[in-house]
């Protein structure tokens, strides 16, 4: 008759491997989650995440004769993978906390951001190698289990810190090496102590997982200007959008920690540019405006404001800018019907990674009225090759467009007819402003410096 139970040996090391799968699967899509946030590039962060892993697999392949050993060395490979994963973050902490310097909060790799992006990387690939090695023989369970590992790590992104899932996923896999190796036992062995050093030394790194992100990019703003605090903090599973406020007053909003505030003298020019187009009631759309104030000084400019939020995380972080939600009913204009909109301001994020801002299809989601005009504004030294295609997109759709360089940023604008001469500008502009703004023709010809029509082949 054969026995109905398994070996209990067989059995600790099967469930030591579905540990492990389970873990490394958490680890992996929260380590592209936290490289895709600390470097404002989510492709990148999982491009990273995944070549590392690919690496630590392909290197396992090296230790693919060695023998069987009762599932010891399974243990000690488990346990050296979770370290490895553990110091991950910790990395990312010392090298982010070390150099805070501010012009990361525009450009995030550069300086040594580069060089710990690679260690972080060769960091992971070590820990996919041992885990790789941990799990020998987890079979289809394994592939499960590192599957709803994976899911769990990306839902749980969007209420903290992927940090925290990266070291809870490596704590999963020390936490199955420990109980299989028992350094607690008064008689323990000297391999078993190790173990428990090595346990402690990665409680230890994962104690400076939590709140990483949001201390690396508060110690930017606080080099950039002293005191401030989070107003809010909100994911939305792909990006870390967040609310700041500086002690000078001056509120910011952060997407992957980078600066998405244009100077106030680039948007009011902006804004200028695209309410000038045109004479009578001025019916705007701000599409993702990085501030709730410029909402408000367009409705000063003579507009009735409407807003197009990005994502609901994105919404939440603008209503905290504003005080909260009720910002958005000053908007709002007694007996006014609505309508669609003759002008739209689209706010570019930074870093700018997307294209089709202007093309037919992007425009038909703004319902926009015949005849409208379009200004989409680039923050300061968004790439040309982006602006060029945004240009030739607004133009195919709209009949005509202008690109001009503002203080900080770049403004690219279409119409069926762009208007360019600063004194037709301000005889629209003057009528409709609750506040005249003094020598405006002057003002335009001085920081508006439009570049030369592009020439018809």
């Amino acid at each position: 008759m054969p026995r109905l139970r398994a070996e209990g040996r067989l059995l600790k090391s099967r469930a030591l491997a579905w540990c492990v799968c389970a873990g490394a699967g958490a680890a992996l899509a929260a380590l592209a989650g936290l490289l895709g946030r600390w470097s404002a590039n989510p492709a990148l962060g999982w491009a990273v995440a995944l070549g590392a892993a690919g690496l630590g697999r392909a290197a396992s392949s090296a230790f693919a004769d060695a023998p069987e050993d009762g599932g010891q060395g399974a243990r000690a490979w488990a346990l050296a993978g979770a370290v490895a994963a553990l110091a991950a973050p910790a990395l990312l902490r010392v090298a982010g906390l070390s150099d805070p310097d501010p012009a990361l909060l525009r450009v995030p790799l550069q300086g040594g951001a580069p060089a710990a992006l690679g260690l972080t990387a060769l960091l992971a690939a070590l820990a996919a190698c041992a885990w790789s090695r941990a799990s020998r023989g987890a079979g289809r369970a394994g592939a499960a289990a590192a599957l709803a590992g994976g899911i769990f790590a990306q839902a749980g992104v969007r209420v903290a810190d992927p940090a925290l899932f990266l070291a809870a996923g490596a704590l999963a896999a020390l936490a199955a090496a420990e109980l299989g190796e028992r350094p607690w036992r008064a008689a323990s062995s000297l391999r078993a102590q190790a173990f428990g050093a090595a346990g402690v030394v990665g409680l230890g790194l994962a104690a400076l997982a939590p709140n990483l992100l949001p201390s690396i990019w508060m110690a930017r703003l606080q080099a950039a200007y002293p005191g401030g605090a989070y107003l809010m903090l909100a994911d939305d599973g792909t990006r870390l959008h967040a609310a700041y406020r500086f002690s000078n007053g001056e509120a910011v909003m952060l997407r992957d920690g980078i600066l998405q505030n244009p100077d106030p003298a680039t948007s009011r020019f902006a804004l200028l540019c695209v309410l000038g187009q045109r004479e009578g009631l001025n019916r705007l759309l701000l599409v993702r405006p990085p501030e709730a104030l410029l909402a408000l000084s367009a409705q000063q400019g003579g507009a009735v404001t409407t807003i197009k939020d990005g994502s609901p995380a994105e919404a939440a972080v603008l209503d905290a800018l504003g005080g909260g939600s009720s910002w958005r009913v000053q908007l709002a204009v007694p007996g006014d019907a609505g309508g669609p909109s003759n002008e739209a301001l689209i706010f570019v994020p930074s870093p700018v990674a997307t294209r089709g801002l202007a093309d037919a299809p992007a425009m038909k989601s703004l319902r926009l009225s015949p005849g409208a005009t379009l200004g989409v504004l680039f923050p300061t030294g968004a790439p040309e090759a982006e602006v060029d295609a945004a240009a030739r997109d607004a133009a195919a759709t709209f009949g005509a467009a202008r690109v001009a360089d503002l203080p900080k940023g770049v403004l690219v604008l279409a119409s069926p007819s762009v208007s360019t001469d600063p004194s037709t500008l301000a005889a629209r502009l003057t009528p409709a402003l609750f506040e005249p703004i003094p020598n405006l023709a002057q003002l335009l010809t001085d920081k508006v410096r439009w570049r030369p029509a592009p020439t018809r082949k």
